[in-house]
């Protein structure tokens, strides 16, 4: 679903897996939701989690949110972010995330551990995509991650 906050936007999301066979997901340090803002060498940007981790401090470390802010050069180098949330029924919550050396970020579910998925079992994960101009304000995410929270039930 899409909701459109005048200044801002929220995005959720919902992937389900079912297993055709058993399967087993092995211990990865990253894959499945992926976001890359138009990074440029040179030019910054920054990576921020629901921990206070910033850029490479973020990287594999658990948090439930974790958001990207940068210049945009189609804005005249205004700064504008995403911040994805991670929803707490989601497998392994809060997750552990990828950050990498270019800001782009995803949640990263075999990360930790490996894990299995048998014949007709499924599994669900929920994600929140905040969309915002400007750089990334913790208060703000954090508060559009409990509206998130509270907004998407089991």
């Amino acid at each position: 679903s899409f909701q459109d906050q005048s200044d801002s936007y929220l995005l959720r999301l919902s992937l389900e897996l079912r297993a055709q066979t058993d399967l087993t997901f092995g211990r990865y340090d990253y894959g499945g939701l992926f976001l890359r803002m138009p990074f440029r060498v040179g030019v910054g940007g920054e990576a921020l989690n629901s921990e206070g981790q910033v850029n490479g401090a973020a990287e594999q470390q658990q948090a439930r949110w974790v958001a990207v802010s940068m210049p945009l050069i189609d804005r005249d180098e205004a700064w504008a972010g995403v911040a994805m949330l991670d929803h707490p029924t989601n497998r392994h919550h809060p997750t552990v995330w990828r950050v990498d050396n270019q800001l782009g970020i995803g949640p990263s579910p075999s990360s930790s551990r490996s894990w299995q998925l048998r014949q007709g079992e499924s599994i669900l994960f929920r994600y929140g995509l905040f969309v915002f101009c400007g750089r990334t304000q913790p208060e703000k995410v954090e508060e559009q991650w409990q509206q998130y929270v509270f907004s998407v039930r089991e």
